[in-house]
């Protein structure tokens, strides 16, 4: 959580944020806060909601990704428990 916290704060910081940094090179001499301007605020809000979805993406996708891999890992651990008793009462 405060990893997404620290995304948050570096995407609405009024003065370095990520958004206004972007709003200012696409809009040169607009050296304000892009989210508090009434002219740029849809566009600083539109980048936003971009930014801060593919961060969170990015921090959650990997974490997902690793428990598809435990998860297989625990199914293939079973069958093969699964094969061993099976062989057992065979015998």
């Amino acid at each position: 959580m405060s990893a997404i916290g620290l995304i948050f704060l570096n995407l609405y910081s009024p003065a370095r944020g990520i958004v206004t940094e972007l709003c200012n090179r696409i809009w040169p001499g607009s050296d304000v806060s892009v989210l508090s301007n009434p002219t740029y605020a849809f566009w600083g809000i539109t980048f936003t909601f971009i930014l801060f979805g593919g961060a969170n993406c990015l921090l959650l996708l990997p974490a997902s990704l690793l428990y598809v891999q435990i998860l297989r890992q625990r199914v293939l651990l079973l069958q093969q428990i699964a094969h061993l008793i099976l062989q057992d009462h065979q015998h």
